[in-house]
């Protein structure tokens, strides 16, 4: 199945799926309650936005992760997208990457961010 379709029917595209862990043709396993929490936004030190976001490691060289932040609920399609720090996962299975929003801190409280999956 193409990498934008949706082979399960449950909203998400393969190529997504694939990036996140979940099965792209399996509806009855698309644990995404799971994928949810492997996922989480926080302030470092210095205030600014984090996003945090473990990945199958197998993922890594074939799709590409980024982050998009915003202070509004628009992005645009050429927004920047940073490059993750590269962290140990919770298994070996698992790397974490961290994205930090440049644009955040300082008192800046409405930032939003989404989470960037491409094809290299």
């Amino acid at each position: 199945s193409a990498p934008l379709q949706d082979a399960d029917g449950d909203g998400l595209a393969n190529l997504l799926e694939y990036a996140l862990g979940t099965p792209p043709a399996d509806l009855v396993h698309s644990n995404l309650a799971a994928v949810a929490a492997r996922h989480s936004f926080a302030r470092n030190a210095g205030g600014k936005l984090t996003l945090t976001v473990d990945v199958p490691t197998a993922s890594l060289g074939a799709v590409k992760y980024g982050a998009q932040f915003s202070s509004g609920l628009v992005f645009s399609t050429s927004a920047a997208q940073f490059t993750p720090e590269i962290l140990a996962g919770a298994s070996p299975d698992q790397t974490r990457l961290r994205f930090t929003d440049p644009g955040s801190g300082d008192g800046m409280s409405n930032r939003f961010c989404r989470l960037a999956v491409t094809l290299p």
